[in-house]
């Protein structure tokens, strides 16, 4: 096997029928979008239908629209990435450090 075929994500395991060499290759990308909406069809059915319609649209939405757009969409989309690659916990223990020095840095004087 060469560098490029191996699947060093372990894609298989959790998007079947996707491996590493898929995300170079037309098809994969598509398996991979196809994922990516059904799961935030799961979670957010109206944050999916809009990014059908932005996806529609011919001219780009209002910038204000298309920011409040992407920050709902960004947890999604970071907890996608996270399954993608299987590092879930550390996304949740780098939010947990986050939210953390969040509380500290407010209520403290110091900082």
């Amino acid at each position: 096997m060469t560098r490029m075929e191996e699947d060093p994500i372990r894609l298989a395991g959790r998007f079947p029928g996707l491996d590493f060499p898929g995300l170079f290759e037309v098809d994969g990308l598509r398996r991979l979008d196809e994922a990516f909406l059904e799961r935030l069809g799961r979670e957010d059915a109206d944050l999916r239908r809009r990014l059908l319609e932005l996806r529609e649209e011919r001219n780009s939405p209002p910038a204000l629209e298309y920011s409040e757009w992407l920050l709902a969409a960004a947890p999604h989309l970071e907890a996608f990435v996270a399954g993608l690659f299987g590092i879930e916990g550390e996304l949740a223990r780098s939010e947990e450090r986050r939210v953390g020095k969040e509380c500290r840095s407010r209520w403290s004087p110091y900082h």
